[in-house]
């Protein structure tokens, strides 16, 4: 996880921060009558809670005074200095005029990160929305009449993505990892609880907290003095005591009674539980005309404007600039000063639930993922406006060519055509008009037009504990996930054998991106003539989620049967030719699937990867996302991880698979021809504690390999039996398999004692042995994938935020795909023990790009700076070496595309 600079800490609790909501809560709550409360105090505090053991206490106060001096410096020519007083509560942002210097330049209309501070800014952007930083900067400009309001229209976008540079417009930039749930932006959800009219019921319930992320720096809500319910309530009903405030200034005195009293109602009772119809309405501001000049009413009614037009960036950067005007104008210290003051904290607050700052591990990732406050649905967010700002997020930042991952639920007509719509009004605003007419006709069939495609991820789910099962015996593991993913299995072959959808009327989808400028295209009857086939959107598969709730070989059967099942019609029915002909009907149904992104031990995340390649048929094509455990240096994950806790089962497993790939090892590295011995030793020995006898070792390795079969037994075909031999095995083996598989499915005290939790080697007894094991485990399995054909699928930033790494130097791209391929040589730092022939194919991702504030070109430069930094290359190096990743990309989307 990246960390910011002490000396920045201070200033962002001024801007979010638990501590600094309940001062301004305790202000209001007290009528306003109490005098400024000092908070330096609880800054330093606050610091050395979020980070603890990180900073001395006395650090921490010298930070906050050095903040105090800059503020103090700033507004010199205002007021001399009170040095011998304390921060308190009328604090102003003055100290954002320096951020903005540092982190910013002006480049004509956009506002963007400079060169070089990539890798710090993203630490920031993990802690605060770019507008907070940006919107000082308009505002001040706009006091000092620099700028009009006006001007605001053509730096309506000077935040869209983060402020992060976009792709050169001259080169084709690939995203091949990107899911669309996970791309629209925070602003988008954000405005929508500053305006909404209602909160949900159950956002006041403490139940509510279980939907979202723990987030260190906002106690309030762990500690249940506030509800998720009141802190959107306080946002809704500040945005709109300001408008109050701001069209009555005559009358702002009895406003402020209004104020005090409305938010001393929501502290005391909970919940608002409805607008005060005494309140001025939004759509008040619809009425009133962008005019010539600044003032802060034009600017709120500019930022409304924003709203009709569905443009929440630049609604919330116009917001956002209002509420930094009205403290320049009115001070830190006045009502309005300290209300737009809780604004800005409420939208970073809860922005900290949507953005991942903090946490290590898959799960707490998905806990921001599924996030009720970023979900616009409870929100009440048009799917069209959810859909359109994914397009937008997706698209604007210079990609070129998209593969968006969606869920099976999102082939329905009422969800995939739209989204086609959507991406489709999206690339044709980028394209020349010109001839945008004619390649929508010529990629009316053919696939390798099309500058988007999708992939269909299966998500992983936890098996719940009281499944009923109607038979006496024990269901075999993973039941009801297995019945789940049969059900979408064939929502997939339904869309991709539907005639409907291999028919859809070009015109329909050309409509929506043209919009009034339809009619006039003289080709309109052309489009109308032509069809579409959108099932050739589809590109491929995955399974996404977190992978310790179900492992690879739940999701094998369907898998290989999307990808290998011949089908023919027969009477309007398809009709299954499985017996006869193992042919490859979907040859364009790549795989494109999560392993080894986090795992328990490391053992157990290269176990992970294997069975995925094995167990789904894996070959030239396909890819595999993440894959850290076979990247990542074994010492530094032991260093971060520490203790290691398993189940009985896991740890079977891991020595089965250990053991076998240790012997292959040895084959090529006599020195480790000692380990299987060992590692046979405590085999035995587990066996033993679960099945309760010793099994041969090669036994248990062919009744691992077999766990790729569905023990459903739901009219199954028989290449699915669970008796069906595998290649290698003997006829020693097959007595013992069959029964072996069939007590890790159906035996109550085998499955009891397989699931039971263990502690593994502490570190300390961990030796340099095994650590050079698992090195030369992953060297050896890099070169099996690398001679397959399998490319990695890296995504450098959601790594670092959810994975163990400091800084991006530390990411295994460096290792599977290094800039200096003398680190490839034998012996060298990536090639230890001569088991690597070549690189393994790379491309770069953005993955998640709102929840890891970050887009694809930003992804590639913040390698070249890692490289530089890290690894020593020159600039012109580490500038081919990340255009030969871009290229690659390209390439890649372009062979799936094919």
């Amino acid at each position: 996880m990246l960390e910011l600079p002490l000396t920045l800490l201070p200033g962002t609790l001024l801007l979010r921060s638990g501590r600094i909501v309940a001062h301004l809560l305790d202000w209001f709550g007290e009528a306003g009558t109490t005098a400024m409360p000092a908070i330096q105090n609880s800054l330093a505090d606050e610091i050395n809670t979020i980070y603890p053991n990180q900073f001395r206490l006395d650090d921490a106060e010298r930070a906050v005074q050095l903040l105090k001096a800059a503020q103090e410096s700033s507004s010199q020519a205002i007021k001399p200095p009170q040095s011998m007083q304390p921060l308190n509560l009328g604090y102003t942002f003055d100290f954002l005029e320096a951020w903005f210097e540092e982190f910013f330049e002006i480049d004509g209309i956009s506002i963007q990160v400079k060169y070089g501070l990539e890798e710090r800014y993203e630490a920031l952007l993990a802690r605060l929305h770019p507008a907070t930083v940006v919107g000082y900067r308009l505002a001040k400009d706009l006091v000092r009449n620099r700028l009009q309001v006006r001007d605001m229209r053509t730096l309506r976008n000077a935040t869209r993505n983060h402020c992060l540079r976009p792709a050169p417009a001259w080169q084709e930039y690939a995203e091949n990892h990107l899911h669309l749930s996970g791309s629209y932006g925070s602003a988008l959800v954000l405005m929508q609880h500053f305006s909404s009219q209602a909160t949900p019921t159950e956002w006041y319930a403490p139940e509510i907290l279980r939907k979202l992320p723990h987030v260190h720096d906002f106690s309030l809500l762990t500690q249940r003095l506030f509800s998720v319910g009141q802190l959107v309530d306080l946002a809704k009903l500040g945005r709109r005591l300001l408008l109050a405030l701001e069209l009555y200034p005559s009358e702002r005195e009895q406003w402020q009674k209004v104020a005090k009293r409305l938010i001393q109602s929501v502290l005391a009772t909970g919940q608002l539980r409805t607008l005060s119809l005494e309140l001025p309405v939004l759509e008040i501001f619809d009425w009133l005309p962008v005019a010539e000049g600044s003032s802060a009413r034009t600017l709120l009614a500019l930022s409304r404007s924003f709203a009709r037009n569905g443009e929440s960036e630049a609604e919330l950067l116009c917001y956002v600039t209002y509420l930094h005007w009205v403290v320049l104008r009115d001070g830190g210290d006045s009502f309005m000063g300290l209300l737009a003051k809780l604004q800005l904290q409420l939208m970073n607050l809860l922005r900290a639930f949507m953005v991942m700052g903090s946490n290590q591990g898959l799960s707490h990732f998905a806990r921001y993922y599924d996030s009720i406050l970023r979900d616009p649905t409870a929100s009440n967010v048009p799917a069209r406006d959810i859909m359109q700002a994914c397009a937008v997020q997706a698209f604007d930042s210079g990609t070129t060519l998209l593969e968006g991952r969606i869920t099976p639920s999102a082939l329905h007509p009422s969800k995939f055509v739209p989204l086609v719509q959507v991406l489709e009004g999206q690339c044709s605003k980028q394209r020349d008009p010109a001839t945008a007419q004619e390649r929508r006709l010529s990629a009316s069939n053919a696939r390798a037009d099309r500058r988007y495609h999708f992939l269909i991820h299966f998500l992983r789910n936890a098996e719940p504990a009281d499944f009923p099962g109607k038979a006496l015996r024990l269901p075999p593991r993973h039941a009801r996930v297995r019945q789940r993913i049969r059900q979408e299995a064939v929502r997939i072959e339904n869309f991709l054998y539907s005639q409907d959808w291999q028919n859809i009327h070009l015109w329909d989808l050309f409509l929506y991106g043209a919009g009034d400028k339809a009619p006039l295209f003289p080709d309109r009857e052309k489009f109308q003539r032509q069809r579409m086939n959108i099932t050739a959107l589809l590109g491929g598969l995955d399974v996404a989620g977190i992978e310790t709730h179900t492992p690879p070989e739940v999701y094998a059967p369907v898998i290989r049967a999307l990808r290998r099942m011949p089908r023919w019609r027969e009477n309007g029915d398809i009709v299954s030719l499985w017996p006869y002909a193992p042919l490859n009907f979907h040859p364009r149904l790549r795989l494109m699937v999560h392993a080894g992104e986090d795992f328990p031990h490391i053992i157990q995340g290269m176990r992970r990867i294997d069975e995925t390649v094995q167990y789904y048929q894996m070959s030239q094509g396909d890819r595999l996302g993440h894959a850290l455990a076979i990247g990542i240096d074994p010492t530094l994950w032991l260093q971060r991880q520490g203790e290691v806790i398993l189940t009985e089962g896991e740890y079977l497993d891991n020595l089965v698979w250990v053991r076998h790939q240790t012997m292959e090892l040895a084959m090529r590295v006599p020195r480790f021809a000692a380990h299987p011995i060992l590692q046979e030793n405590s085999l035995r020995q587990q066996c033993e504690a679960i099945f309760g006898r010793e099994c041969r070792p090669e036994a248990l390795f062919q009744a691992w390999l077999m766990r790729d079969r569905c023990p459903m037994n739901l009219a199954q075909p028989p290449e699915l039996s669970l008796a069906i031999p595998v290649a290698g095995s003997t006829e020693e083996n097959e007595q013992e398999v069959p029964p072996l598989l069939r007590e890790y499915h159906f035996s109550p005290d085998v499955r009891r004692r397989y699931d039971s939790l263990r502690k593994t080697d502490r570190p300390d007894r961990i030796g340099l042995g095994d650590l050079e094991l698992w090195e030369a485990l992953q060297d050896m399995l890099m070169d099996h994938y690398s001679q397959k054909g399998i490319t990695i699928e890296t995504n450098p930033s959601s790594n670092v935020y959810i994975g163990p790494f400091q800084h991006y130097g530390e990411h295994p791209i460096f290792r599977w795909h290094p800039p200096d391929l003398r680190l490839l040589q034998p012996g060298g730092k990536y090639n230890q023990f001569g088991l690597r022939r070549s690189r393994m194919i790379c491309t770069v991702n953005s993955d998640d790009p709102t929840i890891f504030p970050t887009n694809l070109h930003h992804e590639l430069q913040l390698l070249k700076r890692a490289a530089t930094k890290y690894f020593n290359v020159s600039e012109v190096e580490a500038e081919i070496w990340i255009d030969s990743l871009r290229q690659q990309g390209v390439s890649i989307y372009k062979s799936t595309e094919a």
